[in-house]
């Protein structure tokens, strides 16, 4: 049984199952790897002597290629999962961790890396950096917005970041 892509889920009001799986936005990803083994590439090449087919042709091509290929199994395994019993996602590590809405105690924002993160904190446990910039941020501040009241840490960072969050 598969359930709906979270995109797909633009007019529903309720989610009926337990909890949506969020990943991070592979295009962004593979982008934010991009661009500086790029222009790496390119300046290494050029200060060896290469040639202009090698500038123009290869080291794009090479990169490219690796920057996609190097982004998919970041973006496999890193999953993050949204539901009723909290979150459960990664820490800057990429140890698993696991908070419950009631025990989030701080959350704030972070831009790192081209990427925004919410940091959420919890007593007696590692923080949680759930990734802002994922692959339907609709559904992930609906599936928030479900599952906490207007007085949660969380509301107030997602607030920061988009100025019209509402619960739904």
């Amino acid at each position: 049984m598969s359930f709906p892509n979270p995109c797909e889920l633009s007019g529903v009001l309720r989610i009926s199952f337990r909890s949506l799986e969020f990943r991070m936005d592979y295009y962004r990803l593979a982008m934010s790897i991009l661009l500086p083994g790029f222009v790496l590439g390119e300046l290494t090449t050029w200060l060896q002597g290469a040639s202009l087919f090698e500038i123009l042709v290869l080291i794009p091509s090479l990169t490219v290629s690796v920057a996609f290929l190097g982004a998919f199994p970041f973006w496999w395994y890193y999953r993050y999962q949204v539901g009723p019993d909290g979150v459960h996602g990664y820490d800057f590590w990429g140890r698993r961790v696991r908070i419950e809405w009631d025990r989030i105690d701080a959350a704030r924002v972070l831009r790192f890396c081209g990427f925004t993160y919410a940091l959420l904190h919890s007593p007696g446990t590692r923080t949680l950096w759930m990734p802002l910039s994922v692959n339907c941020p609709d559904a992930l501040s609906r599936c928030i917005g479900l599952q906490v009241d207007d007085q949660h840490p969380i509301v107030a960072a997602m607030r920061s970041v988009d100025r019209d969050f509402a619960r739904p």
